[in-house]
């Protein structure tokens, strides 16, 4: 029976692509590569590969001879890199299919309930300043209040990704202007006030937040906000691996590329707004923001190191966090043609699962390998 420094574990769908030569957004060679340059070996599997019986799995590995895949019989890898959509509250099961092996699954959260993480950020002053106004959502009457007081409201589902589910409500003359994802596209309607409830009905199928608009920084009125990467390294502290930009359609409510947006080079776009020096510091203050919501993120859940955060900067010049994802899908790095962020993406949960593994042995990894190098 073969062994393997570290496993990633994917979705089926993601692993089908990857042995079919179709890579989705995990790029599997990336991963490859870096445990290689580090003298390590890595293997991949699915969901549907599991459990793990005896302390074996079934897993693939890139033969380099054959140039593909190949499927094999492995001991549970010491450390395994979590790319599946695992709540707070189901992380356990996913740890329950490895059984008693002594393994450390990282990143085993890969969704955030959005109020726990506000909640969660509101108790530190350094990060609590990047926060805007939000509330549970509860009633009609609710929205009435906020928009006697902002301009438009976001309403948000408190668990989701991509942009769905996302609500902007403005205010017009005995009606409400609603804005919201259908068919990959920003679309706006209005309603009077008398539908609401109707909206809330629908909404209550599941837990809401309200939330005041940010006022986003925009261009051509295309609304703009920044994806950073912020993941835990060889050091096994928290780094910045990329800033990108995402840019929205024209009057859109959103920016993510799931519904419509398109990512750019962060610097380029923060050069058309500010002046240069401004420019370069809002750049550096995106990453430090990241990185104290990043710090104060990883007591939620064991092993988190691998985040994707949304982050605002308004016409001012104030930066506002938006959402944190657990599984950051990396493509804005690489279609905005950042390859080299996009690889990193890729390398850093490489080094710090050896990094973890350094840790548990009680030495350093690196040189206990470094005949392997």
């Amino acid at each position: 029976m073969q062994k393997a420094d570290l496993g990633v574990l994917v979705d089926d769908s993601q692993l089908n692509h990857a042995l079919a030569g179709r890579h989705g957004f995990e790029y599997l060679p990336f991963y490859t590569i870096a445990a290689e340059q580090a003298g390590a070996n890595v293997v991949f599997f699915s969901p549907r590969m599991l459990p793990a019986r005896n302390g074996k799995i079934n897993a693939f590995t890139w033969d380099r001879t054959r140039k593909s895949y190949q499927l094999g019989e492995y001991e549970i890898p010491p450390a395994i890199h979590n790319r599946i959509i695992f709540s707070k509250s189901n992380a356990k099961r996913v740890r329950a299919l490895f059984g008693s092996y002594p393994t450390i699954l990282y990143n085993g959260i890969t969704r955030f309930d959005k109020w726990e993480v506000h909640q969660h950020l509101s108790k530190n002053p350094d990060t609590s300043q990047y926060l805007p106004v939000t509330a549970q959502f509860s009633s009609p009457h609710q929205m009435h209040k906020w928009l006697e007081q902002y301009e438009n409201i976001y309403l948000k589902p408190c668990s989701g990704s991509l942009g769905l589910g996302v609500m902007r409500l403005r205010q017009a003359v005995h009606e409400y202007e609603i804005s919201r994802t259908e068919n990959r596209c920003s679309c706006h309607y209005r309603v009077s006030e008398n539908r609401l409830p109707e909206i809330q009905k629908r909404m209550m199928k599941r837990p809401y937040l309200i939330q005041e608009g940010i006022p986003l920084l925009a261009i051509l009125e295309q609304p703009v906000d920044f994806r950073v990467s912020a993941q835990k390294g060889a050091a096994g502290q928290w780094e910045i691996t990329g800033i990108v930009a995402k840019v929205g359609s024209a009057g859109a409510h959103a920016t993510n590329l799931a519904v419509g947006g398109r990512a750019v080079d962060a610097q380029e776009v923060l050069a058309k707004v500010f002046d240069p020096d401004m420019a370069q510091f809002l750049y550096a203050e995106l990453g430090k923001c990241a990185l104290q919501i990043a710090g104060e993120m990883e007591s939620m859940g064991p092993h988190i190191s691998d985040l994707g955060l949304d982050l605002a900067i308004t016409q001012e010049g104030t930066i506002k966090f938006i959402e944190a994802n657990g599984r950051d899908l990396r493509i804005t790095f690489r279609n905005a043609q950042r390859r080299k962020m996009w690889r990193h993406t890729f390398t850093n949960p490489i080094l710090y699962g050896l990094y973890l593994l350094g840790k548990k042995e009680g030495s350093d990894w690196n040189e206990s390998h470094s005949a392997e190098c």
